[in-house]
């Protein structure tokens, strides 16, 4: 599987999730469109880098998102970048190494939607049950 060491998220990034590499390092597995790879980065590393490409933070998206939806949640999106409309959403805490992202308005994501239990309520909004 290629390794890529500088990779951005982008309109094409449908999902991504941590995986030990043969040393035990913890790398990202990228699904985009029919594409797979690793980056030689942590999940968060890979969301941090990301979000400094497109001017934010980790820290600050985080922040923006608790601020909107308040301090009880337990996963909170992130908004990578507003003019891609590209919005994350973690499975379970980001701090788990088996937390899965996903990117919901992904136009590659509609082509996923048989492997996850969705109900879609417009083209843009979908639910998922995880």
């Amino acid at each position: 599987m290629e390794i890529k060491r500088n990779h951005i998220i982008n309109e094409k990034t449908i999902l991504f999730y941590g995986v030990l590499y043969k040393n035990g390092e913890l790398f990202t597995k990228v699904i985009e469109g029919d594409d797979m790879f690793l980056v030689a980065m942590t999940p968060l590393q890979f969301i941090n880098q990301s979000l400094i490409k497109y001017g934010s933070d980790l820290k600050g998206a985080l922040n923006s998102s608790k601020k909107l939806l308040g301090e009880k949640q337990k996963k909170y999106p992130i908004k990578i970048s507003l003019s891609l409309d590209i919005y994350l959403f973690p499975t379970k805490s980001i701090k788990r190494e088996d937390c899965v992202w996903f990117a919901p308005t992904s136009p590659a994501f509609n082509g996923i939607r048989r492997f996850c239990k969705s109900a879609c309520t417009s083209r843009r909004i979908c639910r998922l049950h995880y």
